[in-house]
């Protein structure tokens, strides 16, 4: 009999401690089974997780909190398999104290804006790097391309064939120096103060100044002149050639002709200068004067070879006249 209670106590043990192995493996098993905890997960503390979590749905974060790193590393957002990621929405400013890395950009699908709302100063670039803007820049009415302290803007110095500024119909205003060696030129006509300037000068007292070619004419009222240096005032030059058709001159004798071709000296208040072409020996240049259809030449038969009568050749004369 004392050995069957003792069978009948072991076997109780035996049963005992099998029911609780069985209890703890199905409870580890549940707990590592188990994918979706509640409906809702709250803590005072720290949810620590090692493996990958997987989000079907928004995450919220409350004001005045982040989304950080436990610490300090990268922090990756969308960079496996998101095809876009939005940051803010058009009712929230949306701050960025970052840096883009290299070879990645800054982008939108429309409009990009950058510091259009609060902030006081942008800054793009540095010193000694190369800013490359692959398209137009337009600047707001009344505003500038400067730079940040005193000293040279550069605009088209290194690289560019060809700087333009303004279009047709636009007033282009330079209130600066052009810079020694450079110029200002066009492809086609140059104007220099032809609409609201009231002056123009050209050189200074002191310095020699260079016209390579120089035509001066007077689209303005007759009272407008020009002056050059001290001198009389003009107020339209105008020249041209012309051919002089002579008859028949006798010996000694003076005969006078208008110059055809210089119609445009319309008064006797020209001053004409010519310059004659003749290949008559006996025939020199007398006088030239201004008349209402144009300059009036005269030549002489000087009769050195004896010859009588002279019919000169038409040949083409050169004149200018100032009024």
């Amino acid at each position: 009999m004392k050995k069957l209670s003792r069978i009948n106590r072991i076997n109780s043990a035996l049963r005992i401690g099998l029911v609780s192995l069985i209890a703890i493996m199905t409870t580890v098993g549940i707990v590592s089974a188990v994918t979706t905890i509640g409906s809702n997960i709250s803590t005072g503390g720290t949810l620590g997780v090692t493996g990958a979590t997987t989000l079907g749905n928004n995450v919220t974060i409350p004001a005045y909190y982040s989304l950080d790193t436990a610490a300090s590393g990268d922090l990756n957002i969308g960079t496996s398999t998101a095809t876009a990621i939005t940051i803010g929405g058009l009712q929230a400013t949306t701050t960025f104290p970052f840096i883009v890395r290299a070879n990645y950009g800054l982008d939108s699908t429309g409009a990009l804006y950058l510091g259009t709302s609060t902030a006081t100063s942008l800054t793009i670039g540095r010193k000694t790097v190369v800013i490359t803007i692959d398209g137009n820049l337009t600047i707001p009415a009344a505003y500038s391309l400067d730079v940040a302290t005193a000293g040279s803007l550069n605009i088209g110095t290194s690289t560019a064939t060809s700087l333009t500024i303004g279009k047709s119909g636009v007033t282009t205003t330079f209130p600066g120096l052009a810079s020694a060696n450079y110029g200002v030129d066009s492809t086609g006509a140059l104007y220099l103060g032809t609409s609201t300037a009231t002056s123009l000068t050209v050189g200074k007292a002191g310095i020699t100044t260079t016209v390579s070619g120089l035509m001066v004419s007077s689209a303005n009222a007759s009272s407008t002149l020009h002056s050059f240096g001290a001198g009389t005032t003009v107020q339209k030059m105008i020249f041209g050639t012309c051919t002089p058709t002579l008859d028949s001159i006798n010996a000694s004798t003076t005969l006078s002709a208008i110059c055809t071709g210089s119609e445009g000296v319309d008064a006797t208040t020209w001053k004409v200068f010519v310059t004659p072409y003749i290949t008559n020996p006996d025939i020199i240049f007398s006088s030239a004067s201004s008349t209402a259809n144009g300059i009036q030449v005269s030549v002489l038969n000087t009769a050195v070879s004896n010859v009588g009568a002279i019919n000169p050749n038409d040949n083409l004369w050169s004149w200018m006249a100032i009024k």
